[in-house]
């Protein structure tokens, strides 16, 4: 059987399987990313993922490895991680030529190819999952950060050394002194991230509360009713919403599909999206806009990685 080792490289975890060429995930393995840490414990990390994962693979044929890597920026053609918000111990990271020099000691020479981890996930949509009927459609990656990939006429736009479409960078600003604008990892103020990730959920309730809880038990209490919980993701679905609109009257998308952990927390976030859209929108553009959600496939970043390898990519 022939495998695409697909790597999905997280501000929280690092994920790896093998997809055949239908799709299918095979071998699933996941560690900590040691973000925080310097380059040589992130390398090292990351080949022992990897390493796990080859000792997995039997028999089977590998075709080659994706990459899905954080940023901005990275720089595709010399394979590095240049610089990344949500990993503040890694700055110019030589992922590929550590890999190939990794897989070299093993007797191995196999493509290897890294991009912006939301533009992968943007692939795998197009491949594997939402967005195969669509033509033109955004890629929004709602986990530690909020990343974003664009797919114009079935085809990445990877921009300057896969460094386009940073949704998660675009600046918006909640109306009303309570919901001060955050200060975002890249340095900028007000970037939808610090907003509509997990890391803006977080700290937004424990600006409102004073208590300290993870995303997933913050959307537990929306959903139970607590008025600062859902206050929260109100404020994440609206900033959502408004992004969603300048996307499409820019580009004139056919569907917006969110994805990533967060993604989990659509009967909180879909509906303030929808208001927003729905009451913004050019009618013309409105009504021809799907949006999907996930709903938090945790394997959606390893076969967006592992799209990478196929040649039109």
């Amino acid at each position: 059987m022939s495998l695409i080792l697909g790597i999905d490289i997280g501000g929280t975890t690092m994920k790896g399987g093998f997809i055949d060429p239908k799709g299918n995930l095979t071998a699933r393995h996941v560690v900590p990313t040691p973000g925080k840490e310097n380059n040589e414990v992130f390398l090292n990390a990351l080949w022992e993922l990897i390493r796990e994962l080859l000792d997995l693979a039997g028999d089977a044929e590998l075709i080659g490895m994706g990459i899905g890597a954080p940023g901005p920026p990275i720089h595709t053609g010399k394979g590095m991680i240049i610089e990344a918000s949500n990993m503040p111990g890694v700055k110019n990271a030589p992922v590929v030529p550590f890999i190939r020099e990794k897989l070299s000691q093993r007797g191995m020479d196999i493509k290897i190819k890294i991009n912006n981890d939301a533009n992968a996930a943007a692939l795998g949509q197009l491949y594997f999952g939402q967005g195969k009927e669509f033509s033109n459609f955004a890629v929004i990656t709602l986990g530690t950060g909020v990343g974003g990939g664009l797919i114009l006429n079935k085809r990445l736009f990877s921009g300057f050394h896969g460094n386009a479409f940073e949704a998660g960078h675009i600046p918006v600003f909640y109306p009303g002194n309570d919901v001060p604008p955050r200060r975002c990892g890249c340095g900028s103020l007000g970037c939808l991230e610090t907003i509509a990730s997990a890391t803006g959920i977080k700290a937004y309730y424990q600006l409102f509360t004073g208590q300290e809880k993870r995303s997933i038990e913050i959307a537990d209490l929306a959903k139970a009713g607590d008025a600062d919980a859902k206050k929260v993701f109100h404020i994440a679905g609206w900033a959502l919403g408004h992004v969603c609109v300048s996307l499409v009257h820019i580009l004139n998308l056919e569907a917006i599909i969110f994805t990533g952990g967060l993604a989990k927390a659509k009967d909180l976030l879909l509906p303030e999206i929808e208001a927003i859209t729905q009451e913004r929108i050019f009618p013309f553009l409105r009504d021809r806009l799907k949006i999907f959600f996930t709903e938090g496939d945790e394997n959606s970043g390893i076969k967006g990685a592992a799209s990478l390898l196929f040649d039109y990519a």
